[in-house]
């Protein structure tokens, strides 16, 4: 490679790059751009995020009891998913809601709370946030500008500009007379000083207020702002600015024109990593905006005459760092109150006292707070105060398992690159962690035709309920109707309770300890199979004192964590042996869907008095009563055979009513019947099971050698089968076949 023709070439492509992103404008070119498009340009801070949550776009997810609109910014697309929010959509939801409400006026004047347990993805949510906005800073269509005043060398003031070029018999126009009459342009060299805004205040408030308004009022006449811009219109510039502005205006004896020639206009980035437009407030800092001496001012800074016995003043802060983005007080109730009690009239009027002057601020405040601290703050006399200029935004522990899921495959795969996962093992752990948060529901709240289904809901089946919307089993097709009808209300029972679901439980933070320590165990180095970490949960179910689920009684099924660990890591195995039982191909693919297919068709054909169709001779027959039985003996009915059938018959209409021309899914409107089918056709075959399952576990040991060829083809097979089509490793693969074993062979 030619090194000097590279950098040739990547210093080109900078310099169309800087040029086209439109990274150092005159005043008046930014003017103009202005006018142009006065919302994308003058838009406010919560208008801006709100924006910047619009551009990444909305789709429908799965929810509990219907879907959910979910934000992709959560999904952290410009980070390829790393840091995403799983779940927590309703908060999302609800944090948009009281964003959006304020960007109609162009202001927040709340600060938004957002309040739950520990490891409840309060920080995370934000901090995607502040990363989706810090992105958006980056298109085109997020373009931010902020000014610095510029000054050139003294005594090359004549020498430059519109007059150097008139002398040298150049007349420019256009673009080029207007570069030429301001100093924003200036090559490096030729600048004495450059002075920024501290709070990157936007550059339309450089304008006199009666001048603001008539370039508002003629940009809203050429494109009328999407919200409203009152911002621009009250809003006013920093100290240090307006002092400067001042002292030049005076000088220049109310030249306008020539103070904007001082005027540089520059793009600039949200950036969390550098504090810029999006900053995080720890609890134990206390000053969050302060002000000093401006040393710059004195004779050898090279500012002009007219500045030299102007005393200026620069902010510096929290408050002043973060100015047009984003600002997130963590844990601010470890805080005590009297360093939040300027919040009161910071969040109400938009401006903060800084030193001598009062700044104003144009920014989004959010916090993040404990409910044990909120509780507590609810019995200060401060919290009537505080609470008029807060909105509470909750922020529960997830109650889905296949939304906390990818919250273990996300750390899970952080611990080692290239480790090996057992394909269910992170699911058992979801559903262990949900099963702690659950509450039991208040059955006399509900319809009295159901109130005896509600009040017999145990924890597997309300988690059942909440994770894909089946009822329990056996019920008849109008109470199952009616149990469906009120999921919604059954996930709401206790929002807005001081003690909500899904305040209480085992947290995400607490998982991936076990995670962590299981991946720390010499057993769980290769692979994180269900045997190994299981074994940490319940060392950590044995730590009583340190976390708080497990000192909660239990009641009615609930609250016992022992027995949802248990109940977890059962769960993994009977995966374990579906995928076994499919991977050794003892039964030919669709051989149950074969079966109750056929019982369906008898079924409906029983209920309605109609005959069946031979599938060999074409003739048309009476339902088979044998065929009906084979299932029905299976399934342990509650109800007479004649009330399952018309049951499932109802359920199959209802599901062809709700999704016309669509095929029913059996498999999913009936999940309980397949479950009954698997576990009844391999009973059949459990002593060849048994055999087999033997056989796999002596892979790789000499008795092996000692099988026929064709009974260790079968575990080759078999093997195979697991890694490739069910994401086993050589490792869990044998753990999966040995918990089968312990679980279901042996007696």
């Amino acid at each position: 490679m030619d090194a000097r023709a590279f950098l040739d070439a990547a210093a080109a492509r900078a310099r169309e790059a800087f040029g086209r992103d439109l990274r150092l404008l005159t005043f008046e070119r930014w003017l103009g751009l202005f006018v142009e498009d006065p919302y994308a340009l003058g838009r406010s801070a919560v208008q801006y995020a709100v924006d910047a949550v619009d551009h990444f776009g909305v789709r429908r997810v799965p929810g509990i009891g219907g879907t959910a609109q979910r934000y992709a910014l959560w999904d952290a697309p410009f980070a390829h998913g790393r840091g995403a929010v799983h779940g927590q959509e309703e908060v999302q939801e609800r944090l948009l809601r009281i964003l959006r409400s304020a960007a109609e006026d162009g202001r927040l004047d709340r600060l938004v709370v957002l309040h739950g347990p520990n490891g409840s993805a309060k920080t995370t949510l934000i901090e995607c946030l502040m990363r989706g906005i810090a992105h958006y800073s980056t298109l085109p269509e997020g373009a931010l500008y902020r000014f610095h005043w510029v000054f050139p060398r003294r005594g090359d003031e004549e020498g430059l500009g519109f007059a150097a070029l008139s002398r040298a018999g150049r007349h420019p126009e256009g673009p080029e007379a207007e570069e030429a009459e301001s100093y924003a342009l200036l090559d490096p060299e030729e600048i004495a000083a450059r002075i920024p805004c501290d709070l990157r205040d936007d550059p339309i408030l450089l304008l006199p207020p009666a001048l603001r308004a008539e370039v508002l009022a003629e940009a809203a006449g050429r494109r009328r702002p999407a919200r409203s811009l009152r911002h621009l219109e009250t809003g006013d510039l920093c100290p240090k600015c307006k002092s400067i502005a001042e002292a030049l205006l005076a000088g220049y004896r109310g030249d306008l024109r020539r103070l904007l020639r001082h005027v540089q206009v520059e793009r600039w980035f949200v950036d969390p990593r550098f504090r810029t437009g999006a900053v995080v407030v720890p609890p134990q800092q206390s000053v969050d905006a302060q002000v000093r001496e401006f040393h710059g001012a004195a004779a050898s800074s090279g500012l002009p005459a007219l500045l030299q016995h102007t005393t200026l003043y620069e902010a510096s802060g929290d408050l002043v760092d973060a100015n047009r983005g984003l600002l997130e007080f963590s844990d601010f109730l470890k805080r005590p109150v009297e360093h939040w009690k300027y919040l009161l009239t910071t969040t109400e009027k938009g401006t903060v006292p800084v030193g001598p002057f009062l700044a104003h601020l144009n920014l989004v405040m959010l916090a993040t707070a404990n409910d044990k601290y909120i509780d507590a703050f609810k019995s200060s006399p401060d919290w009537t105060s505080f609470k008029a200029r807060m909105e509470l935004v909750s922020v529960p522990y997830l109650r889905q398992p296949s939304r906390e899921e990818p919250i273990y495959r996300d750390f899970a795969a952080s611990l080692a690159p290239g480790r090996h996962v057992d394909p269910h093992v992170l699911e058992g752990l979801a559903r262990f962690a949900v099963l702690t948060r659950l509450l039991k529901p208040a059955a006399e709240r509900y319809p009295e035709e159901i109130r005896d289904v509600v009040e017999a809901l145990a924890p597997a089946g309300k988690l059942r309920l909440y994770e894909s919307g089946e009822p329990p089993e056996g019920l008849e097709e109008a109470r199952r109707r009616a149990l469906l009808a009120v999921l919604p209300d059954l996930r709401d029972e206790t929002r807005d309770a001081l003690d909500y679901e899904g305040r209480i439980g085992a947290s995400a933070r607490e998982i991936r300890t076990v995670l962590a320590a299981a991946a720390a165990d010499p057993e769980g180095d290769a692979c994180l199979h269900p045997r190994v970490v299981f074994r940490h949960l319940r060392d950590l179910l044995r730590e009583k004192t340190v976390y708080e689920f497990l000192r909660i009684e239990a009641a009615d099924g609930y609250h016992r964590a022992e027995a949802f660990a248990k109940e977890a890591e059962d769960a993994c195995r009977r995966q374990a042996m579906e995928d076994l039982q499919e991977a050794l191909e003892l039964v030919s693919p669709g051989e149950h869907e074969r079966r109750f297919e056929r019982y369906v068709a008898h079924a409906v054909a029983s209920t309605q008095k109609e005959k069946v169709r031979n599938p060999v001779t074409g003739a048309a027959e009476a339902p088979d009563e044998e065929v009906l039985a084979s299932v029905e003996r299976l399934l342990k009915l509650k109800d007479s055979p004649a009330a399952f059938r018309r049951n499932l018959v109802s359920r199959i209409g209802a599901y062809g009513v709700e999704n016309p021309g669509r095929r029913p899914d059996l498999r999913r409107l009936f999940p309980e019947v397949f479950r009954v089918l698997r576990e009844d056709y391999y009973a059949t075959v459990k002593d060849r099971l048994r055999k087999l399952e033997g056989h796999i576990l002596a892979f790789g040991r000499p008795e092996f050698d000692r099988l026929d060829g064709a009974q260790q083809v079968l575990v080759r097979r078999a093997l195979e089968n697991l890694e490739k089509k069910s994401g086993y490793c050589s490792v869990c693969s044998r753990e999966a076949v040995a918990a089968v074993v312990r679980m279901v062979v042996e007696p």
